[in-house]
């Protein structure tokens, strides 16, 4: 459930304003219980409030205008999390757990963006705050074929950044060039040692989008029936 509001201040500042209300539920009456290795029952709840503010001011009405903003966002503990007794790497077992928290989140952007009848791009900054995500952790058991055991926890404190950009420009009126970029990083509280309760560092943040980059050409029809185009 949610809700947004826009307020014009002046004509050329903007300020959005929003709040959300997340419920999540998860139910099962055939789910591995961690503490005991039995099937059982699985009755969690989630619930979340979550707020968003961004503020807007156009430089040049229809055509330039910066912006920045604060959201926050959180992500419910899944089956995986709370249920899973798998093999996940070599040697290492991973196992579910109860009475785990949502992971907290809160984002920092800004940015700025331009559009005229040959030009449109955009530049954005962001920054995240990362509160209780979910990592594997040690449990100092290991199982009947030796592999490590590890489980669930909201130990993963940390950050993300990064920098998107995204542009186009019309050489003719059939020709147009095209490109987009992204970088991002981060670091996260992870164990560094499965077997080794005590190799909790902070790290680089894993499964993050590597550098990549994008260039590309169009051609349109003067009918604008087809087109055509190289990417790179």
């Amino acid at each position: 459930l949610f809700i947004e509001d826009q307020i014009e201040v002046t004509d050329r500042l903007k300020l959005i304003a929003g709040g959300r209300f997340t419920y999540a539920a998860a139910r099962s009456d055939k789910a591995l219980d961690p503490a005991t290795g039995e099937l059982g029952d699985l009755d969690e709840d989630y619930t979340s409030i979550v707020g968003t503010g961004r503020a807007l001011y156009e430089l040049i009405p229809e055509h330039w205008n910066v912006y920045g903003g604060v959201s926050q966002g959180f992500r419910a503990p899944n089956l995986h999390d709370l249920t899973a007794s798998i093999d996940q790497r070599t040697n290492t077992m991973a196992i579910g757990a109860r009475g785990l928290d949502p992971e907290d989140y809160v984002q920092f952007e800004i940015g700025t963006k331009v559009q005229d009848d040959k030009l449109a791009g955009e530049v954005v900054y962001f920054y995240t705050l990362v509160s209780d995500q979910i990592v594997d952790a040690p449990t100092g058991g290991v199982a009947p074929d030796g592999d490590t055991i590890v489980s669930r926890v909201n130990a993963g404190d940390g950050w993300y950044q990064g920098v998107e950009l995204a542009a186009s420009y019309r050489i003719l009126p059939q020709l147009t060039v095209f490109g987009n970029f992204t970088w991002q990083e981060g670091e996260v509280d992870t164990f560094l040692d499965l077997s080794d309760p005590t190799s909790k560092v902070r790290a680089p943040a894993t499964r993050v989008q590597p550098m990549t980059g994008q260039i590309g050409l169009r051609v349109d029809d003067v009918n604008r029936k087809w087109w055509i185009e190289g990417l790179a």
